[in-house]
């Protein structure tokens, strides 16, 4: 950051793109998204994408973005963030030349892994995520707590892992404070309390 200005850096510390965002995240599939003007408040922001050459290659039209992945991104359009109600959002994702290929439905979407995307409607009195597939259509049906992207053909739940058929293959205990991290080379980190736990894939405590 120079004079409250966000620019990018090569290998060797020289900017490649000199500072001139007011907000910028990290490249994700050689694109990143910016916004020129923070606004007075966060949902006033416009977010769009450059590529690495500093070129505005998505125009700066949404109010909420996510990262490019598998082709896609989550997005939205209006007022989406700061103290909106989920259920107040509609999101989206578009592909690299930001066009909607999933319309905006959602009030809640991540980024898209091993081909599935968790979302959720925030229905009035019911807040459960699904994941969907790249045409939109819904793989596993919204019902499960806390979602997180699929690694290794598995996704961490509030209850444990589920995998692509969204049955739960590793339960895990539910305690307060309880956490389930995703899986990696093959196991999967659960947080309880002051403690920690592996599980492989067959749901076996790993010492």
């Amino acid at each position: 950051m120079v004079d409250g200005k966000w620019g990018y850096i090569d290998t060797r510390g020289e900017f490649v793109i000199p500072p001139q965002f007011a907000r910028a995240d990290v490249f994700s599939e050689g694109l990143a998204s910016v916004s020129f003007s923070s606004g007075d408040r966060v949902w006033e922001a416009q977010f769009g994408y450059i590529d690495k050459t500093g070129a505005l290659v998505i125009p700066a039209r949404f109010n909420w973005v996510g990262s490019f992945s598998e082709g896609l991104a989550p997005v939205c359009e209006g007022v989406c963030s700061g103290t909106i109600g989920f259920r107040d959002r509609k999101i989206g994702y578009i592909d690299r030349s930001g066009d909607y290929v999933i319309q905006p439905t959602f009030a809640y979407a991540e980024s898209f892994s091993e081909g599935l995307a968790s979302v959720s409607f925030d229905r009035v009195g019911e807040h459960r995520y699904g994941y969907i597939d790249r045409t939109g259509a819904f793989v596993i049906q919204p019902k499960w707590w806390a979602t997180g992207p699929f690694r290794q053909g598995l996704a961490a739940t509030y209850s444990g892992y589920i995998d692509r058929q969204g049955q739960l293959v590793v339960p895990v205990p539910e305690q307060p404070g309880g956490h389930v991290m995703d899986f990696s080379d093959g196991l999967g980190l659960v947080l309880v309390a002051d403690d920690s736990v592996y599980y492989d894939a067959k749901g076996r405590i790993c010492p």
